[in-house]
């Protein structure tokens, strides 16, 4: 059965609603069909649209566009188990192509993504993994929070050593459709923090919103995913490995695919936990306030 076209019935609807006081000419627009977005070209007549005064045709296509934005965003989970099914390349194209808009500094756009499909190289990444994750649990083990940069941790290496990786450390990267390693060019990041007696931060805002726009596409898509960094400790054997040249960092590694299950809901913080108002010791932002 041929797919019908949402936008004849939008103009179906449109020409229900029908008042001399609003008229609309229409000559193109965008429309989803699963994979992505597609601009519909109407013939340059104008077609003239007669709605009511309020608009409410279109506010209630407005707001249902929002309403999907805020489902995606609410229900855009860590995936870490995985199906079978594959993540094509058309479909990860469009979510990379979606993707990209996000922001960086400057406009700079350092970042690149090397896209790995190979079981062998997989299988490298899975061993690069280990090592940060045996620190990592040995540290959860000892009631310490894992490598943190304020407490130095009392975990001693026999410990780190005879720690065992759980599987769910590692089988995402060999059961995910694709995996992406997210890296971003360190000559054009703004290290506003480089000087200052504590980790960098500040540099992860050229390279992050990317990779949440490429979990909320993959999201949009129907595939899920979640940001890993355990073989990020290992970076220069990752940039042997993947050819990286040396002035670009690792930012994380992301397997990308369908999840097992997705979730509808989940727990975070409500705005009242991350909120203070004017000061660290404000009052909290609450519904309501004026």
């Amino acid at each position: 059965m041929p797919q019908a076209d949402p936008l004849s019935d939008v103009e179906a609807r449109a020409g229900n609603e029908r008042s001399s006081d609003c008229v609309v000419s229409v000559r193109q627009c965008w429309i989803g069909f699963g994979t992505g977005f597609r601009l519909l070209e109407r013939p340059t007549t104008e077609l003239d649209w007669r709605l009511p005064p309020e608009g409410t045709l279109w506010k209630s296509i407005k707001r249902r566009s929002i309403v999907e934005l805020y489902g995606v965003m609410r229900t855009t989970s860590a995936v870490r188990h995985f199906t079978n099914d594959p993540l094509p390349d058309e479909i990860l194209y469009t979510i990379l192509d979606n993707a990209r808009f996000a922001p960086s500094g400057g406009n700079r756009q350092g970042t690149r993504i090397v896209i790995i499909r190979d079981p062998d190289t997989r299988r490298a990444l899975v061993e690069l993994t280990i090592p940060a994750t045996k620190k990592y649990v040995a540290q959860r083990q000892a009631g310490e929070d894992p490598w943190n940069t304020i407490y130095p941790s009392r975990v001693s290496d026999d410990e780190i050593a005879a720690a065992e990786v759980p599987e769910s450390f590692t089988a995402p990267l060999m059961q995910a459709g694709v995996v992406l390693v997210v890296c971003v060019d360190l000559r054009v990041v703004a290290a506003l923090d480089m000087e200052l007696d504590r980790v960098g931060i500040v540099g992860g805002a050229s390279v992050y919103p990317l990779v949440w726009n490429i979990l909320l596409a993959a999201r949009n898509e129907g595939f899920g995913g979640t940001i890993t960094t355990m073989a990020v400790a290992e970076e220069p054997r990752i940039c042997q490995l993947l050819g990286i040249p040396e002035t670009y960092a690792v930012a994380c590694v992301v397997p990308l695919g369908k999840p097992v299950h997705q979730p509808r809901r989940l727990s975070r913080l409500d705005v009242a936990g991350l909120t203070r108002i004017e000061h660290w010791h404000g009052v909290p932002l609450t519904p309501g306030r004026t």
